[in-house]
C-alpha cells in the first residue's frame, strides 16, 4: 500500500516538475502517463466513455424535470383535497 502511494507521489512530483519547467498542464500529464486509449476516459475506470457520461447527464436532467412535475402535481392534489374538505 505504501509503495502505491510513493509511486503516486512520484508521478505527481514528475508532473509538477514538468509544469514548473514551462510545459503545458495537459502535455505534462500526457508525457508522464501516456495518451488516453481510444473510447476510454482516464481516471474513470473501465467502461466509461464520453458518450456514457453525456447519457448519464441527460438521464439526470430528465429525472430533475420529472421530480419537479411530481412535486407540482402533489401540490395540486393537496390543494384539491383542501377544497373537497371545505365542500364536504
Amino acid at each position: 500500500m505504501a509503495a502505491d502511494n510513493m509511486e503516486g507521489d512520484s508521478l505527481e512530483d514528475e508532473i509538477q516538475h514538468r509544469i514548473e519547467a514551462g510545459e503545458d498542464d495537459e502535455d505534462a500529464f500526457i508525457s508522464v502517463l501516456g495518451k488516453d486509449q481510444p473510447g476510454r476516459l482516464r481516471c474513470y475506470g473501465g467502461g466509461i466513455t464520453k458518450s456514457s457520461l453525456k447519457k448519464d447527464e441527460a438521464v439526470r436532467q430528465v429525472q430533475v424535470e420529472y421530480d419537479k412535475k411530481v412535486l407540482s402535481l402533489q401540490n395540486q392534489m393537496h390543494s384539491m383535497q383542501g377544497i373537497l374538505k371545505m365542500v364536504l
